[in-house]
């Protein structure tokens, strides 16, 4: 069990994003406090994880009740100046996602390479996790329509399925008031109580330099990059950070 537990952590996470180029002998290179770049000069695209060591397992009280999660939504479509519209993939040719585990969530974008613009098209990527970390805006309109989108995820994947209805009755006693005995998302009561003020309060304790990661995937030059990165991470608020809710 405690291993199961063990493999919800954020460093697991960053070893499972950059497992595929690590198995072919490429080593990730630290460019700034908390930047890395995994160099590969055969990839066709560039991917980047902005990996904040936070998750529903941090919510109040150690109880999943899903603002974690609501949060990644939030801050997906928040309006900004380089990217202003509520899709969340920041170039139109890329792709783009996010996900909330109990110890972590991650925001990700991928999009191809193209030689000299490379450069400052990562610089464009990490100034845009850096106002993720820095910042959280959105209009009143969006975060209510957030809260329906999470709430029909919610029935889609478990409240129309007995099988995943099942499953969560089955971990509560299996681990009884223990957050990794909960849903990530919360349920459909504690969805429905979500508030952008309450989001607020969880990015401004979480969303810290000391407690996020950055990994670069891609044909990078890592010494090209270092500036680059060290200026953004500079940005980047610095609060203290709580002590974890929820122990393992």
């Amino acid at each position: 069990m405690r291993m199961l537990r063990h493999l919800t952590t954020a460093m697991a996470t960053l070893a499972a994003l950059a497992a595929p180029a690590l198995a072919q002998g490429r080593t990730e290179v630290r460019i700034a406090e908390n930047v890395y770049v995994v160099p590969d000069k055969t990839a066709e695209s560039i991917s980047g994880w902005l990996v904040v060591k936070a998750g529903c397992a941090d919510e109040a009280y150690g109880d999943c009740r899903g603002l974690a999660h609501y949060l990644e939504h939030l801050l997906l479509v928040g309006r900004r100046p380089d990217h202003s519209t509520s899709s969340f993939s920041l170039f139109p040719e890329g792709a783009a996602n996010g996900w909330t585990s109990h110890r972590s969530t991650t925001y990700f974008q991928r999009f191809p390479a193209k030689g000299a613009e490379d450069v400052e098209r990562v610089d464009k990527l990490l100034g845009y996790f850096a106002r993720l970390v820095s910042e959280l805006k959105i209009a009143d309109d969006a975060a209510d329509r957030e809260r329906n989108v999470v709430l029909q995820e919610y029935n889609v994947n478990t409240g129309r399925n007995p099988f995943a209805r099942f499953s969560i009755e089955l971990e509560k006693r299996i681990l009884p008031d223990e957050p990794l005995g909960q849903r990530v998302i919360g349920s459909p009561e504690t969805i429905r109580a979500f508030t952008v003020a309450a989001a607020a309060d969880f990015h401004r304790h979480w969303y810290t330099k000391g407690n996020v990661d950055i990994v670069l995937y891609g044909p990078l030059d890592p010494a090209a990059l270092r500036p680059i990165a060290e200026r953004h991470v500079a940005s980047l608020p610095s609060r203290p950070i709580p002590p974890a809710r929820y122990a393992l």
